[in-house]
């Protein structure tokens, strides 16, 4: 760093300060005040005008002035949360003073104080970047010595002198992955030493300082944030290269059975498709849940291996994955045999007393199958539609001497498939 940089955080000792501690208030007078910070404030800076930082781990931060100043600095000054001091009013009227501040750090049971000398300059005579900070941007992956962009107008000025040139150094932030180039027209342009990962890390913050060659004038500090722009690089990735999901021959269409999910590292936004059996199941596109596109006694197989992946906004696609499909209960050629049967001959032969009312047979059923008697069918019985429950209408009764034997026949349909009797 040239010699010149060094006044940046030039250290003003207790003894130079003429006794740094002995203008605290009293509420802090106990607290041991460390070496003080020179700090040089243009006369012409505006409220929100960056004065210094202090180092910010974490703790609570509070400003304070010196009591004994003979200058009125109250109300001018304050501290953010993040470390820095700010201006809150001008100050203009105070050029040519000296006076001091105090941060005071308390974090859980410590707490210290940092010290600052400030000295308000005539800003047309101090070395001063054209704006505090700058933000730039990058596609990440670009090749080593790829140029920022966005900070066309970086540069340093000092007002009222003419310099033949400034030296320009990065002192904060990480100097192996940026360095600095300062062309003829004297703009400062910053690049990439090697290709940058927006995964790895999305922003970075550089401190740079502009000096003068022999140190004659104090340093300009300005905050250079540079972004790195998101490309996508990465295809998703499914959670699992495997899933196994039981689906039962009673389930109805539309029912989900399943999800998978896929994360992308870029952040883009993914879809979901499958590839085969698309007849049978079907995948929602945005939430990537499987489903059955019709009642699973349509199933014809016991095992189905089903081919999902996920595809993101960059069209890249993700390995894809299998899902094993086992297929459980009775299929649909067994049912229709069994109820062509069931047309030849009874489905059930019961005896019952005379003196029954109310339920009298309760037939096997299953969800989504819905009961109704074939015609003719005797005029005082009736069928639950849902649960097959067959019973007496209200106010009749059997008798034994007029019918000691009735015939009936119950069919059954399936809800969700009206043709399946």
């Amino acid at each position: 760093m040239p010699a010149g940089m060094i006044a940046l955080l030039a250290v003003v000792s207790l003894a130079n300060l003429l006794d740094l501690g002995s203008g605290l208030c009293a509420s802090s007078s106990h607290v041991e005040v460390g070496a003080a910070r020179a700090v040089a404030v243009p006369h012409d800076a505006v409220p929100g005008y960056v004065v210094t930082s202090v180092d910010f781990l974490g703790q609570r931060l509070e400003l304070e002035h010196d009591c004994s100043a003979n200058v009125n600095i109250s109300g001018r000054f304050d501290v953010l949360p993040n470390g820095d001091v700010v201006l809150l009013a001008t100050v203009h009227d105070l050029i040519g003073k000296k006076f001091r501040l105090f941060v005071r750090n308390v974090i859980e049971a410590e707490s210290w104080i940092d010290g600052l000398v400030m000295r308000i300059e005539n800003g047309n005579r101090m070395v001063r970047f054209l704006h505090q900070s700058y933000h730039g941007h990058i596609l990440e992956n670009s090749l080593p010595m790829t140029r920022v962009q966005g900070l066309e107008g970086l540069v340093a000025r000092v007002p009222d002198i003419t310099v033949t040139s400034l030296r320009y150094a990065i002192i904060d932030g990480p100097s192996e992955l940026f360095e600095l180039e300062t062309g003829h027209d004297g703009l400062v342009r910053v690049k990439s030493r090697m290709p940058l990962d927006y995964e790895v890390e999305s922003q970075y913050m550089l401190l740079i300082a502009a000096g003068v060659r022999g140190g004659l004038l104090e340093p300009a500090l300005a905050r250079i944030w540079i972004h790195v722009i998101n490309v996508n690089d990465n295809a998703p990735v499914m959670d699992s290269p495997t899933y196994h999901v039981v689906v039962r021959r009673k389930f109805p269409a539309r029912r989900n059975i399943l999800t998978v999910s896929a994360t992308d590292a870029d952040n883009d936004r993914v879809i979901y498709r499958i590839e085969n059996h698309e007849q049978h199941f079907g995948i929602h596109r945005k939430n990537g849940s499987i489903f059955l596109r019709r009642s699973g006694h349509r199933l014809t197989l016991d095992r189905y291996q089903l081919r999902v992946f996920a595809v993101d906004s960059g069209g890249k696609h993700s390995q894809t994955s299998v899902v094993y499909v086992t297929v459980v209960g009775r299929g649909l050629r067994r049912r229709t045999v069994e109820r062509a049967r069931r047309e030849l001959r009874p489905l059930k032969q019961i005896e019952i007393q005379e003196s029954v009312i109310g339920d009298i047979l309760d037939l096997d059923n299953e969800y989504y199958e819905v009961f109704a008697l074939k015609e003719p069918a005797p005029k005082f019985l009736e069928v639950q539609p849902m649960t097959g429950t067959v019973s007496l209408r209200q106010g009749e009764k059997f008798d034994y001497e007029t019918q000691r034997e009735i015939n009936f026949t119950v069919v059954i349909t399936r809800a969700d498939d009206p043709a399946c009797e």
